[in-house]
């Protein structure tokens, strides 16, 4: 992209054309902010005004947490429909909840096996043994299948458990049905296991744990309790601050449905509290419904992770009609209930869909089957959503994946790929996102700087064809604040809105669940364990988070902070970077059967002493 960029006293010159910047007001949005798309921009006024594009962050880990950035722990999966196999002794005894019985063949031998079925593709990343009589196993092995016909072996990570046994916790989330423990150890002591639970780190396990063990008034209780704490007024008061002027606010269905459909009582009261702290500062909010029934995507950033060897959610979603229609069923309520405020930027309906890992078109076809079938869905949910709301902007997700390391596709083909264009159904008053991380090379200066250069190539080539606006509405780029910069930057120049992810992450500055993966970050205190800690203990351990417990990220602060307006860059920022200490070697090393997420690789720092751009402290 070629694109020549300058500023002259708030203006913009690009490519011959001249655009008045305007700055961002902090007044009330009133009913002529109301926004619209008129070509590929979006205006005040039902689009009738001036020019508005939105740049701020995600309220990421808030609705719906992610065990790398929230403390929301680890749940126990369900264990109904499980069965087992040994090798020999009473296996079935290690389901049954009581501590005194289990499998116990006698003296332990070497060759000691025994299966489990759990009935359907599940995703877990922690197992928990509690032993009985006798002395423990030696020497576990673990081995995984979906089938029950082709296994992987696990690396495995072997803790204690507290209350007798052995935790054992793999190397990232893994999807199977059937898992294969073999004791490879000749101890020839008595010994048993007297029973087995599976857990999984993402917000639906967290939430059915917490309403198993504390029925649905105390469940709702403790939701609250954390909700209420991770984002609060000042948390709004520092995005205004930042200059900014939209929030990306991650939706979960568990919020306002139960799991069997039933309309929970007053699921509005939070969400309408700070879509109002938003309009008071001038700040405009976009629903994303991040985590749909069933999973749109396989990771547990869709609130419920499972993967069936294809890419495809192996929880329902894009197979079942059951999820759909509950889908739908809460975008017409959303939709009746935001009809008229002019805060609501617009409804973001799908967060990253993901069909199957490879949606590239095949020889001869324009679109893919995978881009027809998530056109085909968007269509009924956008046609429901007009019949309830005329008038509020509709965000299309122009998402894909890139096999084989999964990552968010950048160049060509691109998260295009994944979706059809908007003439394809008629549909009007519609934005299109692309979310944007290169995860595999999080350490590779050239990477992320290829990244920003063919997104822009790939945005603006989409923005005119299409005759759309864009939206990039997730994307890091790490420690590289050159990068940041020139992507800004590049946003900035064709009035493309932005969102980064996110706002605030738990983990430490040179964590990979940290770093600037947030503006604020590193809060070490402690994570509830939902399957052992009471009720009280859980609601303690969660009003912790606060954000004034975080640190203040001052370096991308500061950096974001100079784009948010529109305002040029103060200078170039050059391109030589260090490792940020204790930066792995390698990255996150997942296990067999697992799949790359956020957080990526690591956290990068600028270091360059000449740098105009801040360098990180620590």
């Amino acid at each position: 992209m070629s694109t020549l960029i300058c500023f002259k006293s708030g203006v913009l010159v690009a490519a011959g054309l001249i655009l008045a910047v305007q700055p961002i007001s902090a007044a009330e949005l009133t009913a002529a902010d109301f926004l619209k798309v008129d070509g590929t921009v979006l205006k005040r006024e039902k689009g009738k005004g001036a020019v508005v594009t939105l740049r701020g962050t995600n309220l990421g880990g808030w609705f719906v947490q992610e065990g790398w950035m929230s403390p929301n722990g680890r749940g126990t999966l369900r264990g109904e429909g499980w069965r087992t196999a040994g090798s020999r002794g009473t296996h079935a005894t290690t389901l049954d909840a009581k501590g005194r019985t289990g499998w116990g063949p006698g003296a332990l031998a070497a060759a000691e096996e025994f299966t489990l079925d759990i009935g359907q593709l599940r995703a877990f990343d922690q197992m928990v043994i509690d032993f009985g009589p006798g002395s423990p196993p030696r020497g576990l092995s673990l081995r995984v299948s979906r089938d029950g016909a082709t296994w992987s072996d696990m690396r495995l990570q072997s803790d204690q458990n507290p209350a007798g046994g052995q935790i054992i916790t793999l190397g990232g989330s893994c999807t199977a049905r059937y898992l294969h423990l073999r004791a490879t150890g000749d101890t020839g002591a008595p010994w048993s296991i007297a029973a087995i639970n599976l857990r999984q780190g993402d917000d639906y396990t967290v939430r059915m744990t917490l309403l198993d063990r504390f029925g649905e008034k105390e469940a709702d209780r403790l939701i609250g309790v954390f909700q209420e704490t991770w984002i609060r007024q000042a948390d709004i008061d520092n995005i205004r601050t930042m200059g900014m002027n939209v929030v990306r606010i991650p939706l979960n269905w568990l919020d306002f449905m139960r799991e069997d459909g039933s309309w929970k009582p007053d699921p509005w009261m939070r969400l309408d509290r700070v879509v109002e702290l938003c309009r008071q500062r001038g700040i405009y909010v976009i629903l994303d419904l991040h985590a749909v029934p069933g999973g749109a995507s396989p990771w547990a950033s869709s609130g419920r992770e499972g993967d069936d060897g294809t890419g495809q959610n192996c929880n329902g979603f894009w197979s079942g009609p059951e999820d759909q229609g509950r889908l739908i069923r809460l975008w017409e309520k959303i939709a009746a209930h935001y009809r008229s405020s002019p805060a609501i930027a617009g409804y973001d309906l799908i967060n990253e869909p993901l069909v199957h890992f490879d949606e590239t078109p095949r020889p001869g076809q324009k679109y893919s089957d995978a881009a027809l079938q998530k056109a085909g869905l968007f269509d009924r949910v956008y046609r429901a959503v007009r019949a309830a709301d005329p008038d509020h902007v509709i965000l299309i997700a122009a998402y894909t994946v890139a096999p084989p390391d999964n990552t968010a596709y950048i160049g060509t083909p691109s998260g295009f790929t994944g979706i059809t264009p908007p003439s394809f159904h008629g549909w009007t008053n519609v934005v299109y996102e692309t979310h944007h991380y290169d995860m595999s090379n999080a350490r590779s200066h050239e990477a992320q700087h290829n990244l920003v250069v063919n997104a822009l190539k790939d945005i603006a080539h989409f923005q005119k064809e299409w005759n759309v606006p864009i939206y990039a509405g997730e994307y890091s780029l790490y420690g590289f604040y050159d990068v940041w910069a020139e992507w800004m930057t590049g946003l900035n120049a064709l009035d493309v809105s932005w969102t980064n992810w996110a706002y605030k992450v738990r983990g430490g500055a040179d964590e990979p669940g940290g770093g600037n993966w947030g503006f604020y970050n590193n809060n070490q205190n402690a994570v509830p364990d939902i399957n052992q800690d009471s009720a009280d203990t859980i609601a303690a351990k969660w009003s912790r988070f606060t954000t004034t417990e975080f640190t203040r990220n001052s370096p991308l602060i500061e950096v974001v902070s100079r784009y948010t307006p529109g305002l040029p860059p103060a200078a170039d920022a050059p391109r030589s970077v260090t490792l940020a200490p204790g930066l792995p070697a390698a990255g996150n090393e997942l296990m067999v059967e697992t799949v790359a997420r956020r957080p990526a690789m690591g956290h990068l720092l600028s270091t360059a002493a000449d740098s105009p751009l801040p360098t990180a402290s620590r």
